[in-house]
């Protein structure tokens, strides 16, 4: 008997990488910040970079934190 679709490694694992990349950009368009409000003394992280340290850390939740639970 095969196991269901949702519980091979393969399909957890695709789950988490396509889960992480739908919820950054969203992550990164909260934290932008638009040219005409920065303000002149503070620094402010790039788009792309918002975007590529919500993806780990959003992939580290899911792979280690999410994926072990889902039976």
């Amino acid at each position: 008997m095969r196991r269901p679709l949702y519980n091979r490694p393969f399909m957890k694992l695709l789950s988490a990488v396509v889960s992480t990349l739908s919820i950054s950009p969203f992550t990164g368009i909260y934290n932008y910040v638009p040219m005409n409000d920065q303000s002149t003394d503070v620094y402010y992280f790039s788009f792309s970079y918002e975007i590529a340290i919500s993806s780990i850390i959003n992939l580290a939740l899911f792979l280690f934190l999410i994926m072990p639970l889902v039976v």
